[in-house]
């Protein structure tokens, strides 16, 4: 992560710098082997790979209405090419503005990136200076950054740094209690004739909201507050909710995420499509289909996606 490499260049020195003795660090292999980082990490590229994913979805929206304007151009008036282009050009400053907005300077990725490294860099440097005064250290230098041309062994306390901030961390993740995970829960909507006159939406909605209850560690909003929340954001239709709306709808119930559906039947059968937002990157973050034959297949095809989110979450 370029982001993440800016802020390798770690340095310590006490006001006493030659009170006592000298010493050096890796701060490269440090943010290698600090597991927090390497947690952090992960972060930073599933919140990326979201992100890219949305705006290749955007690129390949406005491509698509081009490549398909061009296939039609001959049959169409002026009035409606220049309609088109309008469209075409505004689903394109939309991609555009996304991807700055991303990946441009004071962008969402930057800012996250600071946003996270934050902690973990304030840990390493506190951790320095707390093995420096152990060691009758007062000046650290950093070997990664080419400060340090040749030294002993010996004046090497990187491992030492590292033993104590993995063990601190350990400690912290192990004795920490898991915090609830707030989740809201739609409905699960008809989108064929048969899916509709069949009912079978309503009984869908149901078995999902159970088995979402029933994930380790989730709370679920209530569902009046769902109701006043969607009243209160515009969501009129689930089916057609955008981005934006569902955000509000976190954002007004304190959720992490809020999950959605859509079935459709013909005949004996079925495809349930449960869908997953993100709060905190404001977009889709999981999406599960399951195509299955029979009504009595969709209790057991609910539980089979929703041990998926649970094992994502």
């Amino acid at each position: 992560m370029k982001v993440l490499k800016s802020l390798m260049i770690l340095f310590f020195a006490s006001q006493a710098l030659f009170a006592g003795g000298m010493g050096y660090v890796n701060i490269e292999r440090i943010f290698n082997e600090y597991s927090a980082m390497n947690d952090l990490r992960s972060q930073l590229q599933l919140l990326e790979n979201n992100w890219t994913n949305e705006a290749e979805t955007k690129k390949r929206e406005w491509q698509s209405l081009q490549s398909q304007l061009e296939t039609e151009a001959v049959t169409l008036s002026e009035e409606e090419i220049s309609r088109r282009r309008d469209i075409i050009s505004q689903k394109k400053n939309e991609y555009e503005s996304f991807v700055q907005s991303v990946w441009g300077d004071n962008g969402l990725l930057e800012n996250k990136t600071q946003e996270l490294t934050e902690s973990p860099v304030a840990q390493i440097n506190k951790t320095i200076e707390e093995v420096s005064e152990l060691k009758d250290i007062s000046i650290v230098l950093d070997v990664s950054s080419g400060v340090v041309l040749y030294a002993e062994p010996g004046l090497d306390i990187t491992s030492e740094v590292l033993t104590r901030l993995n063990s601190e961390y350990i400690t912290v993740q192990d004795t920490t209690p898991e915090e609830k995970i707030t989740i809201a829960f739609l409905s699960v909507v008809p989108i064929t004739a048969d899916a509709k006159a069949s009912g079978i939406a309503q009984t869908a909605s149901s078995i999902v909201n159970t088995a979402l209850m029933n994930i380790q560690n989730v709370e679920m909003s209530e569902g009046s507050d769902v109701s006043q929340g969607m009243t209160q954001n515009g969501i009129t239709s689930v089916e057609s909710v955008t981005g934006s709306q569902l955000s509000g709808l976190a954002t007004y119930l304190l959720a992490d995420y809020i999950v959605r559906g859509q079935i459709s039947q013909t005949g004996e059968q079925f495809n349930l499509k449960i869908i997953v937002f993100s709060a905190e990157i404001f977009s889709d973050y999981l999406t599960f289909e399951e195509s299955f034959e029979k009504v009595d297949n969709l209790e057991q095809t609910i539980e089979s996606i929703v041990s998926e989110i649970a094992a994502e979450l």
